[in-house]
């Protein structure tokens, strides 16, 4: 499986394989864009606050009238940046000088661990604290 931010079309398909691998290799391959599974995850684990506009019981989507920081777009339509979604989930900062492939890469890799360990708001906190700690 090869985990994608956004759709395939805005690939260079020839980024997403080592030279190594054969055309087989690239016909077997399952593409996933983790784009709308991060948004659902983020909306799930990142609730609106209590003084929110948009607070529902029973819906944590995107809307106008929400006034939550932590929650930087308002249209259930918009898209994440996989930039945004660094910096919000993890605070973290991927300037322009590092947006390249490889920073790209593991970016969208730690996104998916969070996503698919279905890390609560709790766990992503631990994960912030241990690591920037180290630097």
């Amino acid at each position: 499986m090869i985990q994608i931010w956004g759709e395939l079309s805005s690939y260079r398909v020839e980024h997403l394989f080592y030279h190594n691998h054969n055309e087989d290799d690239t016909i077997k391959s399952h593409i996933v864009n983790i784009q709308p599974a991060f948004k659902r995850w983020y909306n799930s684990t990142f609730v609106h606050n209590a003084n929110c506009g948009l607070l529902l019981d029973f819906s944590n989507t995107d809307g106008p009238l929400c006034s939550c920081s932590h929650r930087p777009y308002t249209c259930r339509n918009d898209e994440w940046s996989i930039d945004d979604a660094i910096t919000y989930t993890f605070y973290e900062i991927l300037d322009d000088n590092q947006i390249h492939d490889l920073h790209r890469c593991l970016a969208i890799k730690k996104l998916s661990i969070a996503i698919h360990e279905k890390w609560n708001r709790q766990k992503v906190q631990q994960y912030i604290k241990e690591n920037h700690t180290n630097e």
